[in-house]
């Protein structure tokens, strides 16, 4: 561990570990930004990757973002204000690019997969909004357009009413006749 609460400690890699502030994870992470389950570190082909499990605030591999990737030695994953390197036997690393979207090919070249890293300063305090689908953005409008009806009836009738009752009140009969 680079940074964080646990700065120095070493944890074994494991074929199948869970990073996050759960007491039931491989990893456990004294990190407010941590999700639960934050991420799980597998290995699949020989080689080990790490796969953020849907956290709040996301999983940084040197300085990216990103939702699944392959890991090679020296990585540093960034959870939260928490930093870990990646140290594992020497092993081949994988021939792909690195970090790996799910949805990009894998014969894409590098310099299309690489994104701007963000300063850990600049996200700390926002949330990543997801974009809103058109069909909720269309069935957001149209309750808007129904609550906009509802209020102009409403104070159609409600006008109407006041008007009836201001016209049928009782004038006061006098006992002399009107002009004419």
């Amino acid at each position: 561990m680079e940074s964080g609460t646990n700065i120095g400690k070493d944890y074994p890699v494991s074929p199948n570990m869970v990073l996050g502030r759960d007491r039931t994870c491989s990893v456990v992470l004294e990190d407010a930004w941590a999700s639960r389950k934050h991420a799980r570190i597998y290995q699949e082909g020989g080689f080990y990757h790490i796969e953020d499990l849907t956290s709040g605030n996301g999983t940084y591999l040197n300085g990216v973002k990103i939702s699944r990737s392959p890991l090679t030695q020296g990585d540093r994953i960034r959870i939260g204000e928490t930093v870990l390197v990646f140290i594992a036997d020497p092993a081949p690393t994988p021939d792909i690019a690195k970090p790996v979207s799910p949805a990009l090919p894998r014969e894409v070249p590098q310099a299309a997969t690489r994104r701007r890293e963000v300063p850990a300063e600049s996200t700390r305090w926002r949330k990543t909004k997801k974009p809103r689908s058109p069909i909720r953005a269309f069935f957001s409008f149209l309750l808007f357009l129904v609550f906009l009806a509802i209020l102009f009836v409403g104070s159609f009738f409600a006008t109407r009413l006041i008007l009836e009752m201001t016209d049928k009140e009782p004038r006061p009969e006098s006992a002399e006749p009107a002009p004419k």
